[in-house]
This record gives structure tokens, C-alpha cells and sequence, in this order.
């Protein structure tokens, strides 16, 4: 992590926090004033258990994570967020369960077989007014680099944003809860209503 010599920051020690082939995670915070952003920036290897890496971001988020401190996170986390899978569903849950929402919605890296967005950003959307991102072709790896223009960082979001929850309802899922139903036993249940009813 570079961070331009003018700006005020300090280090944030998370040695600890870093597993070998799970995650490798570096932090900084940011003094502008009397306010504070915390950069976070992570790396995921592919073949690192994902359910362990889950564990730890957790947390890492629930130490760090402070109400009156903007925060970034970012880095390549290995997980495509172009396709619908459980690793992504998975991970925006957890960052979702702090309010912060990938950004990137464009390939990060393309080869001939195939484009992904495993390198990505997330934000605080009701937090950050405003912002830019966009790709940086640099040349010197497979992957392009993201760039990330945020004004007035400070300012609270004056738009009408709102959260909306959704459950995702597949067929697999609901072949799945219509075959527990079938293995349900009624029987306590049945037996419960009849005797209340009897008792009216």
C-alpha cells in the first residue's frame, strides 16, 4: 500500500491476521482533521480455504469497523463477482452485514478463455456522496488496475439510497425444502391442534 507522503496516516499492525495461503491483509488509516479513513487491502489466494478466510474478515471487520470512520476496502479476493456463485453470495453477505458494497462492475482481468472481477472495491454507499471508479490498463500483469476518484468524502449522502434485501429462491433450494417436507413427521403437530380445538 503507497500512500502519498503529504497525507497524515498510521499503520494498522493485522501481522496476526495473516495466514499463509488464507489471507494476507494490510491496513492504513488516513487523518484529514479531526476524520479518519481506514484503507483496507486484501489479498485471497484461490487455493486458500474460503470458509477460514470468511471467518477471519469477519473478524478483522468487526475490530476495525468503527461507526464514525469511513472505510475502503479493497483488493483481489479471488472471487468473480460477474457470475452468480456462493463464494460471491457468501462474501457480500459479510461485507453487506457492515454496509459496504462492491463497486466494480466490469472485467479485471481477461485472458483468452475467459474475463473476471475477482480484484474489487467496496464502499459505504450511504457514507460516500460521491464517486468514480474505473479501469487502468498498466501493463505489467494480467490483471488491470482500478481507480477509484471519491469527492467530498466527508459529506453525508443526501440522495434517497436505500437497502433492499432480497432472498435469493433457486429451484434447487426449493426442491430441497419440498423434500424435507416430505420427511417432516406431522404427526406431534396434528395431534397438538387436534387436542387444542378438543379443549375449546
Amino acid at each position: 500500500m503507497y500512500i502519498n507522503s503529504h497525507l497524515e496516516n498510521n499503520m494498522i499492525d493485522l501481522l496476526e491476521c495473516c495466514i499463509e495461503k488464507v489471507i494476507q491483509v494490510c491496513a492504513a488509516q488516513i487523518n484529514i482533521g479531526n476524520q479518519f479513513i481506514i484503507l483496507l487491502c486484501i489479498y485471497r489466494s484461490p487455493s486458500g480455504n474460503f470458509g477460514e478466510f470468511a471467518v477471519l474478515l469477519d473478524l478483522i471487520l468487526k475490530y476495525l469497523h468503527k461507526p464514525k470512520v469511513e472505510f475502503i476496502i479493497y483488493g483481489d479476493l479471488n472471487v468473480n463477482f460477474l457470475i452468480d456463485s456462493s463464494s460471491a453470495q457468501q462474501l457480500t453477505l459479510l461485507l453487506q452485514s457492515c454496509n459496504f458494497f462492491h463497486i466494480i462492475d466490469f472485467p479485471t482481468r481477461m485472458t483468452k478463455v475467459s474475463n473476471s472481477a475477482t480484484d474489487n472495491i467496496f464502499i459505504d454507499y450511504n457514507r460516500i456522496n460521491s464517486f468514480k471508479v474505473f479501469s487502468l490498463i498498466n501493463g505489467l500483469s494480467d490483471h488491470e488496475a482500478q481507480y477509484l476518484c471519491i469527492n467530498n468524502v466527508f459529506d453525508q449522502q443526501t440522495g434517497n439510497f436505500r437497502l433492499v434485501k432480497k432472498r435469493l429462491i433457486r429451484k434447487s433450494a426449493v426442491s430441497v425444502f419440498i423434500e424435507m417436507l416430505k420427511n417432516e413427521s406431522w404427526d406431534n403437530i396434528i395431534k397438538t391442534k387436534f387436542s387444542t380445538m378438543l379443549h375449546f
